[in-house]
């Protein structure tokens, strides 16, 4: 998100910016080993090359698991 999104979402839960941050943002340790799961997912099926030019964003593994012919 922008920080002006991030903002205009925290005014709308009723608290500052600040709290926002120290509250509900998720710790980066546990956001990058989610990132990095998915590549370990791929990498022990055997798609990781499948993916190959992609960002670990542009990746969705629920997507692709329920649509296996798009890949």
């Amino acid at each position: 998100m922008e920080n002006e999104d991030v903002e205009q979402l925290a005014t709308f839960m009723g608290h500052t910016l600040d709290v926002h941050r120290k509250e509900y943002r998720l710790p980066d340790d546990i956001f990058q080993t989610a990132k990095i799961a998915k590549l370990l997912l791929l990498m022990e099926s055997g798609d990781a090359g499948k993916y190959q030019g992609k960002t670990l964003d542009e990746i969705n593994l629920e997507e692709d698991l329920m649509n296996p012919e798009k890949k």
